[in-house]
């Protein structure tokens, strides 16, 4: 989870995708983290996003990805388009486990991205903070 990581201590400012994450400016994206973490502690506002091609996505802000060269260009061997939103706010609290998660929300782990059928509260609290 050295992603979840970088986004929480705010090094890793925008969030890339290989497709259209549908995620419309100001709105909220939670994070799940897969293996060893298995749960959902962070939440992220979106601002700014961008469809490029890899190669000018790199040029612009490869400083705010989190990634090193090898790895982004890897990321989107034989893709035309980079997909990245920028963030704007991240707020953390207690994990919600995989298990709560499909206990009390019917949660499927995501293969990409996915809208939340329900939303668990502890979510909804981080999203509401003043």
């Amino acid at each position: 989870t050295i992603y979840a990581d970088q986004i929480r201590d705010r090094t890793k400012t925008w969030e890339l995708r290989t497709y259209c994450p549908g995620v419309k400016p100001n709105g909220w994206l939670a994070l799940y983290e897969s293996s060893p973490t298995q749960a959902i502690q962070t939440v992220l506002q979106i601002g700014k996003t961008f469809k490029l091609h890899p190669d000018e996505a790199w040029e612009l802000y490869s400083e705010s990805f989190g990634i090193n060269i090898n790895d982004y260009f890897l990321y989107y061997r034989k893709r035309d388009f980079a997909f990245g939103m920028e963030i704007i706010d991240v707020r953390s609290f207690e994990p919600i486990s995989l298990h709560e998660l499909r206990t009390e929300n019917d949660f499927k782990v995501p293969q990409m991205c996915m809208a939340l059928k329900s939303i668990h509260k502890r979510i909804y609290c981080g999203i509401n903070w003043v």
